[in-house]
């Protein structure tokens, strides 16, 4: 095997393993992870009127941006051996999830989720920025880092006059 050939397999190895462990470690689960980021996105194109209604994206999406994002990082930025570590890893998780998409896997059995109710967007933002804050305290906790958001901590509204 040429040394070119010994390095790609070396990438392949560390991308395994940091997908595997340390990502998943640092971020959750990617089955979820990656539909959380599709929803969010979904939402923002379509304020912004960039997708339109009935359009969404679809957690493999999330994998091909991800990569076209540490791409435009490597044209922009220079070589940075961490930059093909997680293209790597974006390609591998995005043929899983359209595999999942297409029905061929399916994702790990999750208990059944509540019922949903409507909210406002205003609502609906403070509630995801609320689970992003309790997210990043939970990761603060686990790394033994000072918590910085307060258990009374409210969002501004998107919609109240500032004053």
């Amino acid at each position: 095997m040429t040394k070119t050939y010994q390095y790609a397999a070396e990438l392949l190895e560390i991308s395994s393993t940091i997908v595997g462990t340390d990502r998943q470690a640092d971020y959750g689960d990617a089955y979820d992870n990656f539909g959380s980021i599709s929803e969010f996105w979904t939402t923002y194109l379509r304020a912004r009127g960039l997708l339109v209604e009935g359009a969404a994206l679809v957690r493999s999406d999330v994998a091909m941006l991800m990569d076209l994002l540490k791409t435009s990082r490597h044209a922009t930025g220079g070589y940075r051996e961490d930059t093909f570590i997680d293209k790597v890893g974006y390609t591998a998780l995005g043929g899983a999830m359209a595999r999942v998409g297409m029905g061929e896997a399916s994702p790990e059995p999750k208990p059944e989720p509540e019922p949903m109710t409507l909210r406002t967007v205003d609502e609906e933002i403070e509630a995801r920025i609320a689970e992003a804050r309790a997210s990043i305290d939970r990761q603060q906790r686990r790394e033994g880092k000072p918590v910085f958001t307060s258990p009374g901590y409210r969002a501004p509204s998107m919609t109240e006059p500032k004053g």
